[in-house]
């Protein structure tokens, strides 16, 4: 028997479901990485270039670690220091993202 390519013959099925699950993670983490990346406003392409992704045990870790990040990432927003965040991405990154990808469902 052959459930989405895999056979079943001598394998467990807590073994095909790991599979099946970590290969499900993987390609979550890789659409929420895309979504963020290309939803990064771009001026000097530092904060693009900045994301990455690392496999920790089980999971995934998504990150950027330039220092204004948040505040792209927060969207356009008005301070006390007058508007902040980029007119390219209004709504900043994460969000969108994951919005996008709930739909999806």
């Amino acid at each position: 028997m052959s459930i989405l390519g895999v056979s079943l013959t001598g394998v467990g099925i807590a073994t095909v479901l790991r599979k099946v699950r970590a290969t499900q993670a993987r390609a979550l983490a890789n659409d929420v990485f895309r979504g963020v990346k290309d939803r990064t406003p771009v001026a000097t392409g530092v904060a693009k270039r900045g994301w990455a992704m690392n496999k920790r045990g089980k999971g995934y870790t998504i990150y950027n670690n330039v220092p204004y990040i948040g505040v792209l990432d927060k969207g356009r927003h008005m301070t006390s220091r007058g508007m902040r965040g980029s007119v390219q991405a209004p709504k900043g990154m994460t969000k969108p993202t994951l919005a996008s990808l709930k739909k999806r469902r």
